[in-house]
């Protein structure tokens, strides 16, 4: 009897002690987020990278973007990019590497973004800036259904609505029609 108590508690050991160890050498996982839409161009976004358990390392943060621009933040777990005017359409490959990590770990998150690429065409007309007077608000649907039936009858698939708000007064914007 006295056997099968040591063997068991042998045993218990052993597995308490490869637990154990086994929580020692376990690596931290790396999380990187990213909007979770595409971005238009001349639009900021920020990218984001975690680690759970990151208080244990020592961590330094190396980004590359394959496109557009890291505005500020390289070295840190928060970067702010601006996306290219001149990337319309493409992807955006984001990596992060983490440097201070365990050495049989994996130190590196990478995914990809894609830039919208804004339809090309002719300027159909300007609404100006908002009037909040009956005939103002008649104004704009009059020129609104203009530009939805020019359109339609030009054959197109699309349109584009551009709302550019004013910086000063966030109540106030203009909107441009392109087809």
């Amino acid at each position: 009897m006295k056997q099968i108590i040591f063997t068991v508690i042998l045993i218990l050991a052993f597995c308490f002690a490869a637990f154990a160890q086994a929580n020692k050498n376990s690596c931290p996982k790396i999380i990187l987020t990213l909007p979770h839409k595409p971005l238009f161009p001349k639009e900021f976004a920020y990218f984001i990278v975690k680690i759970n358990e990151a208080e244990k390392f020592n961590v330094e943060y190396l980004w590359t973007v394959s496109t557009g621009k890291i505005i500020q933040g390289q070295g840190t777990s928060k970067i702010e990019f601006l996306a290219g005017k001149e990337n319309q359409g493409a992807n955006v490959n984001v990596s992060v590497k983490v440097n201070g990590l365990p050495k049989n770990c994996t130190d590196t998150a990478s995914d990809v973004i894609g830039i919208i690429q804004l339809p090309i065409g002719e300027p159909y007309g300007n609404l100006g800036k908002h009037k909040s007077t009956k005939n103002g608000l008649l104004e704009y649907l009059a020129t609104l259904d203009g530009f939805l039936i020019s359109v339609r009858e030009n054959g197109l698939s699309e349109g584009l609505i551009v709302l550019r708000f004013d910086k000063k007064d966030n109540r106030s914007y203009k909107i441009s029609l392109l087809q």
